[in-house]
């Protein structure tokens, strides 16, 4: 394998940090207030599985 890990640890590296961006920001525009505390309150009603 010689150093093909280590070349393609820096591609891996980025879509890493990307995906957490977006898990993020999807976290943040559905279960956090415009001032950024978590709506508990949506956040357990989501994982509950109770859906309107």
């Amino acid at each position: 394998m010689q150093d093909r890990p280590t070349f393609h640890k820096v591609g891996f590296d980025c879509a890493w940090v990307a995906a957490v961006n977006r898990f993020t920001a999807a976290f943040i525009a559905d279960f956090c207030h415009p001032d950024g505390i978590i709506n508990w309150e949506a956040l357990v009603k989501f994982n509950s599985g109770t859906r309107e």
